[in-house]
């Protein structure tokens, strides 16, 4: 039973009480001065007519005329004259109906005892006989009936006044409590919100501030976790020097698109090399040196930032050794406009502040792509020859661009116009067809399905991650996952299943994307559960999108919907406030999962396990992406990982 049936109860049991004994009070206290009226009445009555008849002639008809006319002048009940051994004279009594109206159950239940009045009557100096008057109850009873009713409405119009100040008085109460409740919930899920409005009652004030304090403190602890994480991470990923990541972490991402068995847009590597390193620090100080190259660290982080919002592609920048820093391009569409780009920005940055060292440093560039079956020690080699042909050869441009490895890896459309044709085709058609890969438990069951869309064009089949990013770019994207929206909702009708849809931030910006999102979703939870529908987005592409974000997540919440991110590394670096957030689940990308140690006593100690301690406490789900090696299945589970996927 809740707080507030409870009070409701204490609150009409004290008004039926209070109605009770007033009720009993005034029906006590009205009967017994009635009949005290009744009981005067009767004897002044009685002393009148025996006056007028001692007063008058003893003739039986005269005295029988007084008495009539008495007895039709007034409510009477009986007028009774005996003489002096007790016989009756004259005797008069009502004797028709009563026309009151009041109720036969309330004239039995009430019961007035009022005597009657009586009086002698003289016959000059003697004793004639006794009179003996009794009123009629009717009207009395119609007094008490009215003073009921009366009493009856004062109680409800005081009942209900009393429900409206206690339904206050108990909002007064229950608010802060309610309030409490939700405090509590929202700790339980890991979003450490604090109280600001303190009711004005001492004892709930006191209670709210103890909630507040004790959320907060646990907000600092999380806090103090996410801080031992972030350098956690900082010391296995991030170079002390230049604050860029280092070799271990893009080495990481590297293996992961070598290692890839299905077909996709490929990764392309950058490496910068900086000549003659140990001849410059002789030359010009080991300190000015290593200005310089921090400088020229934070130019190409600037250039690679400039070139992800020109091009709509991730780039990760790493420094690999003392004098070589690495670019890795993904999810970049069209490769000419990429390698004008890159000559353009690597040139500015290749000259960048040379004058600090006498324009002395030398800057040598080459590209590879990560497409081709090889090793990721066999693609660093190919790139250290291609820097080796370039200082051999120095006539030549320093940037090399190995174009004939980028040609004979191109899709199945090399220009704008004709991957527009494919996309419109594709969604006038409605040919777009959908893949569902499960995410598995530790047992083998399935959590949920992604939903990955593919088509059909000149006999090829195009998966989501070779057309996703021309599809990003031409702004067919919303469209494209809109489609996929209504295809994976009927899915889960049919199917009763979970499904996770990948959302970019392009469909987030769109405001007619979003409002036929809500519609959808609300016609589906007419036949669906919301529960099923799980809408993830790209970590990467909220970086710098996270208020967006933020108010995204709160409306599908509101619809039941389930949400997260996909393609996580290092999420908990820069979303301080990831629990206000409410999202359900991380996906945690394979690179980092490689990190994972093999020896089982170092697990718990590890990156990926911090990551999912630290998730759990926030009340997410954790799963890793793209697993096929069983060791690396049982190593993401033995880290603390609810589930994880195949690649696509």
């Amino acid at each position: 039973m809740t707080l507030n049936r409870q009070l409701w109860y204490v609150l009409v049991a004290v008004v039926l009480i209070s109605f009770c004994t007033s009720f009993i009070i005034t029906s006590i206290s009205s009967v017994r001065f009635i009949e005290q009226q009744l009981t005067t009445e009767n004897t002044n009555s009685a002393n009148m007519l025996a006056q007028t008849l001692s007063d008058s002639s003893k003739d039986h008809a005269m005295l029988e005329l007084i008495i009539s006319a008495q007895f039709d002048t007034g409510f009477y009940q009986s007028i009774t004259l005996t003489d002096n051994n007790g016989d009756i004279l004259v005797e008069r009594s009502f004797q028709g109906a009563s026309s009151s109206s009041v109720p036969q159950w309330f004239a039995n239940w009430i019961e007035l005892e009022a005597p009657a009045g009586e009086a002698l009557v003289q016959d000059g100096w003697t004793s004639f006989g006794q009179v003996l008057v009794k009123s009629q109850d009717t009207h009395a009873l119609e007094a008490l009936w009215s003073r009921y009713i009366v009493l009856l409405i004062i109680a409800l119009c005081t009942a209900l006044l009393a429900g409206l100040c206690g339904k206050a008085l108990l909002r007064s109460v229950t608010r802060p409590l309610n309030q409490v409740v939700q405090q509590a919930e929202s700790i339980s899920q890991g979003q450490y919100t604090l109280n600001d409005t303190l009711p004005k009652t001492r004892d709930l004030r006191k209670l709210v501030e103890a909630m507040n304090k004790m959320t907060d403190k646990v907000r600092q602890q999380f806090q103090n976790d996410l801080q031992k994480l972030s350098s956690l991470q900082a010391s296995l990923y991030i170079d002390t020097d230049t604050q860029l990541y280092n070799r271990r972490f893009i080495l990481e991402r590297l293996h992961t698109y070598v290692s890839r068995k299905t077909e996709g847009v490929p990764a392309y590597m950058i490496l910068l090399h900086l000549d003659a390193l140990s001849e410059l620090n002789k030359n010009y100080g080991r300190k000015n040196v290593d200005d310089y190259i921090r400088s020229t660290a934070q130019r190409i982080s600037e250039q690679a930032t400039q070139l992800e919002l020109e091009l709509g592609c991730k780039i990760i920048v790493a420094r690999l050794n003392a004098s070589d820093f690495g670019l890795l391009i993904e999810n970049a569409a069209d490769t000419r406009l990429l390698e004008s780009a890159l000559e353009s920005s690597l040139s500015t940055i290749t000259h960048y502040q040379t004058d600090l060292l006498d324009n002395s440093a030398a800057w040598y560039a080459t590209i590879e792509t990560t497409q081709e079956k090889t090793s990721v020690g066999q693609l660093l080699m190919r790139l250290d020859e291609q820097i080796t042909h370039a200082k051999v050869h120095p006539g030549q441009d320093n940037l090399r661009i190995n174009r004939s490895i980028q040609a004979s890896h191109q899709l199945l459309f090399n220009d704008k116009q004709s991957w527009s044709d494919a996309f419109t085709d594709t969604l006038q058609n409605g040919t777009l067809q959908m893949d569902y890969n499960p995410v598995v438990d530790q047992n083998g069951n399935t959590l949920h399905a992604e939903v990955a869309p593919f088509f059909e064009a000149h006999g090829r089949t195009l998966r989501y991650g070779q057309f996703y990013p021309w599809a990003k770019r031409l702004d067919f994207i919303s469209d494209i996952q809109l489609f996929t929206i209504r295809q994976a909702l009927a899915y889960s009708v049919t199917e009763g299943a979970a499904v996770a849809i990948q959302l970019s931030i392009d469909f987030l910006k769109s405001v007619n994307s979003r409002a036929a999102l809500i519609k959808d979703i609300q016609r589906f939870k007419k036949s669906g559960q919301a529960a099923n529908i799980l809408f993830e987005i790209t970590e990467f592409e909220i970086k710098n999108q996270q208020k967006l974000f933020a108010d995204f997540c709160f409306s599908i919440k509101r619809l039941g919907c389930k949400i997260g991110l996909t393609g996580c590394s290092n999420s908990y670096e820069y979303m301080h406030d990831m629990e206000a957030l409410g999202l359900d689940y991380l996906k945690v990308e394979s690179s980092i999962i490689q990190s994972i140690p093999t020896e089982p006593t170092n697990i718990d100690n590890s990156l990926p396990a911090r990551l999912c301690q630290l998730g759990h406490s926030l009340d997410m789900l954790m799963y890793a992406e793209d697993l096929e090696d069983a060791s690396d299945i049982g190593r993401a589970f033995a880290a603390g990982f609810d589930g994880y996927s195949k690649p696509n």
